[in-house]
C-alpha cells in the first residue's frame, strides 16, 4: 500500500476517532503523519515536521488568543 493511500486512511481514522472520543483531531493527524512519513515513506523526522506550517500556526494562535 502506498504512503498516499495510507495517509488518506489515517485521515479518515483520525476524523472518526475525534468524533467518537475526546481526542484532538489535529494531534492525532500529526501523529499519523509522523508515523507514516518516518516508518512507511522512509522520510526523516525533520523532513516530516518541515511540512508543518509553523508561521501560520503561530499567527492563528496569536489571533485566537487576542
Amino acid at each position: 500500500m502506498t504512503p498516499a493511500v495510507l495517509s488518506l486512511i489515517a485521515l479518515v481514522v483520525a476524523i472518526v476517532l475525534s468524533m467518537t472520543s475526546r481526542i484532538n483531531v489535529g494531534w492525532l493527524a500529526l501523529a499519523f503523519a509522523w508515523a507514516i512519513g518516518v516508518y512507511r515513506a522512509g522520510m526523516s523526522a525533520d523532513a516530516v515536521m518541515s511540512g508543518f506550517p509553523v508561521r501560520l500556526f503561530v499567527t492563528l494562535t496569536g489571533v485566537t488568543l487576542l
